[in-house]
């Protein structure tokens, strides 16, 4: 006897099983969340996260994460993918609506057989702003294939207690694979900000064993730097091995925006650091380009066996009004 609908049998003993092929696939994805076993995609995934919406919540519910029914965090739309599907060769991608999202957004890894994560403005404009108002860090990838696409990051500096590094995006560990796509990034300091004389430094964007790719968007990179008296603001930043590569990825890339607004103080706009890389791939006809920079501070710095390959662009490459070392 088969439990009709249910999946479950009765064999001729008597004993009552679980008949796999009789239970229909809602109830068996069910069961394997229930089991805390991953369920594998058949297709690729499209959730929503609307901050706004009356009916948004990270409580899990049928139809959570559908546009009627959004998460309320991106954080939330991360963890149920993460922590309830393996992705295959499938992609998912989390779309924004409108809104400021006062969160630090963490990107881990997941379980993979060569699909990526996507998060991006559903819009395609910047209308969606990631602000870390606790001033730690505001992206942090730390394994992965991740994409940001269109949206505006921000890290709000904070009063620290004791010396502190903050940084705007973040990829660390070497398995953490991150690609940006036509974002804004900036650091604010609020008018009462007050260092405590303490040692205090921001890096934008740093790969740290990581790679972080800059590729070329419909939406030109924008960079809002801003440093104080005897702090320090790292623009890109390569470190303990990690690899910032700043490339056109396909040939279709070439009829989009391969250029980056550059304004603000720094004190160092490129610093590699530990046996880390920039890599500059394409031409200077091909590949993204520094453009519109108002920028003050070092172009550059190179330390500890580390490299920058601007393939012909020279120390002009990178924006700044202080020659480089």
């Amino acid at each position: 006897m088969t439990q009709q609908g249910g999946g479950l049998s009765v064999d001729a003993a008597g004993q009552l099983f679980v008949d796999f092929d009789s239970m229909p696939t809602d109830k068996f994805e069910a069961l394997l969340k229930s089991l805390k076993m991953l369920v594998p995609l058949t297709a690729n995934l499209t959730l929503y996260v609307d901050t706004n919406n009356v009916s948004a919540s990270d409580t899990i519910i049928n139809n959570r994460g559908t546009e009627a029914l959004p998460f309320k965090t991106i954080g939330g739309a991360i963890n149920f993918v993460v922590n309830n599907y393996a992705l295959g060769s499938y992609n998912v991608t989390i779309r924004v609506k409108t809104g400021t999202y006062n969160e630090n957004v963490t990107l881990p890894t997941y379980s993979t057989g060569g699909g990526t994560i996507t998060i991006l403005a559903h819009s395609g404009n910047r209308d969606v702003t990631i602000n870390n108002v606790n001033g730690g860090t505001t992206i942090t990838c730390t394994g992965g294939r991740w994409t940001l696409r269109n949206l505006a990051l921000i890290m709000t500096a904070a009063n620290p207690t004791s010396p502190t590094i903050r940084r705007v995006v973040y990829a660390t560990s070497s398995g953490a694979i991150l690609t940006l796509y036509g974002n804004s990034y900036s650091n604010v300091y609020p008018a009462n900000f007050d260092r405590n004389n303490l040692y205090y430094e921001v890096r934008m964007i740093e790969a740290s064993g990581g790679t972080i790719i800059w590729g070329a968007s419909t939406i030109a990179h924008t960079i809002s730097a801003q440093t104080i008296t005897n702090a320090s603001t790292r623009v890109l930043m390569a470190s303990i091995g990690g690899t910032i590569m700043l490339m056109a990825l396909s040939q279709e890339d070439l009829t989009m925006q391969l250029d980056t607004s550059c304004s603000g103080d720094c004190t160092t706009f490129a610093l590699c650091a530990s046996s880390s890389s920039f890599v500059y791939s394409g031409s200077q006809l091909y590949g993204p380009t520094f453009t519109g920079a108002s920028m003050t501070g070092k172009r550059y710095q190179i330390e500890s066996g580390s490299n920058i390959n601007t393939n012909g662009g020279g120390a002009d490459y990178f924006p700044g009004d202080t020659a480089g070392t």
